[in-house]
């Protein structure tokens, strides 16, 4: 959970989860794109 909210925190967004490893709890895909980067650097 906590680095869930340090990556909102830094302006990601969850995407969706990802199955990648076998039995396995599925992997959380968080996105920034460069504008909203830039937007939030200045």
């Amino acid at each position: 959970m906590a680095p869930q909210k340090v990556l909102q925190k830094a302006g990601l967004q969850y995407v969706k989860e990802i199955h990648d490893v076998k039995e396995a709890p599925p992997s959380l895909f968080f996105s920034l794109t460069q504008s909203e980067w830039l937007r939030q650097s200045m």
